[in-house]
């Protein structure tokens, strides 16, 4: 299994750096796809649609297997699942978020949305 995480670029998660970083991670790894790959952060600055899009056209390709998300509010991992829900994406099947015993935000934020 082969997961990779794509965000700290020049351009954040738009269609031009996804494009762009996914094409520089095959190259590296040798291989013609990734079993995951995954966001990491919520980008501030690039519509949720244009990710979103992006992220879908890698699966279609045959780049990308399945898609996942790190390091993003709960209200934002739902809006992007519901962007990818009401165009026909791909949606995210991974969550990796900061949980830890000092830390149980997300037992009331981002657990029940994944559920």
């Amino acid at each position: 299994m082969i997961a990779f995480k794509v965000y700290f670029n020049e351009g954040g998660l738009s269609k031009k750096a996804i494009n762009r970083e996914i094409e520089g991670t095959l190259n590296r790894l040798g291989t013609d796809y990734l079993d995951l790959y995954i966001i990491h952060r919520f980008d501030y600055n690039t519509p949720v649609e244009e990710t979103m899009e992006a992220l879908d056209g890698l699966v279609k390709a045959g780049k990308v297997r399945a898609l996942g998300a790190s390091a993003m509010y709960g209200y934002q991992f739902h809006n992007m699942q519901i962007a990818a829900r009401d165009n026909g994406w791909t949606a995210f099947s991974a969550m990796e978020n900061h949980y830890n015993l000092p830390n149980r935000e997300d037992e009331r934020d981002l657990i029940p949305v994944c559920q």
